[in-house]
């Protein structure tokens, strides 16, 4: 017989698999289905009016959806696309690459640098038998050698993801530099004109705010209020600000 303990670890294992399976299937359909964004701001761009998001109203020009289909919004003002993505780009980058945020980023930087670390194929190794045996127990097929083994493989990973690296600390400030260059690298990248750039990008976008409003301007030429709330995938960074930043768009 089984131990009741060891069988419950094998199902609550199998079921984790089966979600991990699940998940995946379901985003490779969402790749699959959804066609890629064409423009960097698409559906972060919401009027501060009505909350509807801007739309391209012709070629060249963005404005509120209200307005543009049914006038449900007073917003009328419109904006160039090309002059609409190259100043906010610029305020971004500004943003990520001011002194303050550069130093953020080493900290944390040093802090993952100086995280323990496994041996990562050992492990993956492990987890791959660890996962076959648990099949195999499932389909009611199990000795006392191989639930042994199935504890003996569990117990290495359980000390190989416990296991602590000795830091190197010379080696851990010389990597520093090369950080903050692929962190420089990728801030510049920002918007480069590939679809698989562009898509990045937006991530990397809806990453660090939520949505930026815009408002009409009282000259004519609407306003966007760019409020970086949280850190880049790519670099964890904190970057709240008191008051948002305005990029006029015209």
């Amino acid at each position: 017989m089984i131990e009741d303990a060891l069988w419950q670890r094998v199902k609550a294992r199998q079921a984790h698999r089966q979600r991990e399976v699940g998940d995946a299937v379901r985003r490779g359909l969402k790749r699959g289905n959804g066609r890629a964004a064409r423009y960097l701001f698409s559906s972060i761009l919401k009027c501060k009016v009505c909350g509807f998001n801007y739309v391209l109203a012709d070629a060249t020009h963005y404005a509120c959806s209200g307005f543009v289909n049914g006038k449900v919004c007073s917003n009328d003002q419109r904006f160039r696309l090309d002059i609409m993505e190259d100043r906010l780009l610029a305020a971004i980058k500004m943003e990520l690459l001011a002194d303050a945020s550069i130093e953020r980023f080493k900290a944390k930087l040093l802090l993952r640098l100086r995280r323990p670390a496994v041996d990562a194929a050992r492990v993956k190794n492990l987890e791959a038998e660890v996962a076959n045996i648990t099949d195999v127990i499932a389909k009611g097929i199990h000795s006392p050698a191989l639930i042994a083994k199935l504890q003996a493989a569990e117990g290495e990973l359980e000390r190989l993801r416990a296991a602590v690296k000795v830091i190197d600390v010379k080696a851990v400030m010389a990597a520093i530099p090369a950080g903050v260059a692929r962190y420089r690298a990728l801030v510049a990248k920002l918007g480069s004109k590939t679809p698989m750039d562009i898509e990045q990008a937006r991530e990397v976008i809806r990453g660090i705010t939520d949505c930026i409003p815009v408002r009409p301007g009282e000259d004519g030429v609407p306003v966007a209020e760019l409020a970086l709330k949280r850190q880049p995938e790519f670099s964890d960074i904190s970057l709240r600000r008191e008051a948002p930043t305005t990029a006029p768009l015209g």
